[in-house]
Protein backbone atom coordinates (compact mmCIF):
# COMPACT_ATOMS: atom_id res chain seq x y z
CA UNK A 1 0.00 0.00 0.00
CA UNK A 2 2.99 2.49 0.80
CA UNK A 3 4.35 1.67 -2.80
CA UNK A 4 1.10 2.68 -4.20
CA UNK A 5 0.93 5.89 -1.99
CA UNK A 6 4.48 6.95 -2.97
CA UNK A 7 3.85 6.14 -6.77
CA UNK A 8 0.68 8.06 -6.92
CA UNK A 9 2.72 11.28 -5.01
CA UNK A 10 5.29 10.85 -7.73
CA UNK A 11 2.92 10.86 -11.02
CA UNK A 12 1.02 14.21 -9.36
CA UNK A 13 4.69 15.84 -9.31
CA UNK A 14 5.72 14.49 -12.63
CA UNK A 15 2.21 15.95 -13.94
CA UNK A 16 3.18 19.46 -12.38
CA UNK A 17 6.48 19.37 -14.21
CA UNK A 18 4.71 17.80 -17.45
CA UNK A 19 2.40 20.73 -17.16
CA UNK A 20 4.75 23.74 -16.29
CA UNK A 21 7.37 22.49 -18.96
CA UNK A 22 4.89 22.04 -21.70
CA UNK A 23 3.62 25.57 -21.05
CA UNK A 24 7.09 27.18 -20.97
CA UNK A 25 7.97 25.46 -23.55
CA UNK A 26 5.51 26.36 -25.87
CA UNK A 27 5.29 29.77 -24.95
CA UNK A 28 9.17 30.31 -25.69
CA UNK A 29 8.75 28.29 -29.26
CA UNK A 30 5.50 31.51 -29.46
CA UNK A 31 8.14 34.04 -28.68
CA UNK A 32 10.58 33.09 -31.11
CA UNK A 33 8.20 32.52 -33.96
CA UNK A 34 7.30 36.41 -33.40
CA UNK A 35 11.26 37.32 -33.71
CA UNK A 36 11.26 35.31 -36.66
CA UNK A 37 8.52 36.59 -38.87
CA UNK A 38 8.69 39.46 -41.16
CA UNK A 39 7.77 43.12 -39.77
CA UNK A 40 6.14 43.99 -43.18
CA UNK A 41 3.28 41.54 -43.16
CA UNK A 42 -0.18 42.45 -41.61
CA UNK A 43 -0.85 41.23 -38.00
CA UNK A 44 -3.17 38.77 -39.21
CA UNK A 45 -0.91 37.10 -40.78
CA UNK A 46 1.55 37.04 -38.09
CA UNK A 47 -1.37 35.60 -35.98
CA UNK A 48 -2.09 32.99 -38.52
CA UNK A 49 1.92 31.99 -38.97
CA UNK A 50 2.66 31.70 -35.12
CA UNK A 51 -0.86 29.74 -34.47
CA UNK A 52 0.32 27.09 -37.35
CA UNK A 53 3.71 27.20 -35.95
CA UNK A 54 2.89 26.59 -32.23
CA UNK A 55 -0.24 24.16 -32.63
CA UNK A 56 2.47 22.00 -35.06
CA UNK A 57 5.58 22.33 -32.04
CA UNK A 58 2.87 21.57 -29.56
CA UNK A 59 1.91 18.49 -30.90
CA UNK A 60 4.99 17.07 -31.91
CA UNK A 61 6.87 18.33 -28.52
CA UNK A 62 4.05 16.85 -25.97
CA UNK A 63 5.55 13.00 -26.85
CA UNK A 64 8.99 13.68 -26.23
CA UNK A 65 8.14 16.11 -23.21
CA UNK A 66 6.18 12.95 -21.56
CA UNK A 67 8.74 10.32 -22.70
CA UNK A 68 11.32 12.55 -20.74
CA UNK A 69 9.09 13.74 -18.02
CA UNK A 70 7.10 10.35 -17.41
CA UNK A 71 9.18 7.97 -19.00
CA UNK A 72 12.57 8.51 -17.48
CA UNK A 73 11.62 8.85 -13.95
CA UNK A 74 9.16 6.00 -14.03
CA UNK A 75 11.93 3.64 -14.93
CA UNK A 76 14.66 4.56 -13.19
CA UNK A 77 12.59 3.96 -10.05
CA UNK A 78 11.33 0.52 -11.25
CA UNK A 79 14.92 0.26 -11.58
CA UNK A 80 15.77 0.85 -8.41
CA UNK A 81 13.10 -1.09 -6.78
CA UNK A 82 14.11 -4.16 -8.97
CA UNK A 83 17.84 -3.99 -7.55
CA UNK A 84 16.88 -3.32 -4.38
CA UNK A 85 14.52 -6.24 -4.24
CA UNK A 86 16.68 -8.74 -6.27
CA UNK A 87 19.38 -8.77 -3.55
Amino acid sequence: MAFLRLLAMLLVALTVVYISMFFYLREAHREKLEREFRPEATELQRTAFVKAGVDAYAARMGRLLALAVYGVPLTIFAVLILTSNVS
